[in-house]
């Protein structure tokens, strides 16, 4: 029986967080990704009424990010990892999904909330994080080296 294209929504996504402190930096993928929701930008709407419209005017703003939650489970080792990320100011996130999709998406992002929930048994912690993404989402990774 086949099974249904919804059966495996957020199988296999990886979300990972730039390391300038690794050596060398690179991107880390932060445990088993159980959840990516909110992704996007919104455009506020901007009043440009004037005294000579007819009617109320309003044109797009600029972009803003939205917030991102990630949840992942991870072993205990990771701790460490994500001391480091709620620490930061800002941090660089690539986003890749599977086939059939197949796409990765890199955006800055403010951490704004993590929650460091359980530890089980098994040593396997659950993670939830939310990133206000602060800057444009590209198909261009910011720290790909430029051809000499």
């Amino acid at each position: 029986m086949a099974q249904s294209p919804n059966a495996k929504i957020g199988a296999g996504v990886t979300v990972e967080f730039w390391n300038a402190l690794a050596s060398p930096p690179a991107y880390e993928t932060f445990g088993y990704v159980r959840n990516f929701s909110g992704f996007g930008r919104s455009r506020p709407e901007v009043d440009s009424t004037t005294l000579d419209s007819l009617a109320e005017e309003a044109v797009a703003g600029l972009p803003k990010g939205k917030t991102v939650t990630v949840k992942v489970t991870t072993n205990a080792a990771a701790i460490d990892l994500a001391d480091q990320l709620a620490a930061t100011d800002s941090v660089d996130v690539k986003a890749t999904w599977p086939a059939p999709l197949s796409k990765t998406r890199y955006f800055p992002a403010i951490p704004i909330d993590d929650d460091q929930g359980s530890i089980s048994a098994s040593a396997l912690m659950e993670t939830d994080f939310q990133l206000r993404i602060s800057g444009p989402i590209t198909t261009v990774d910011p720290h790909a080296s430029s051809p000499v």
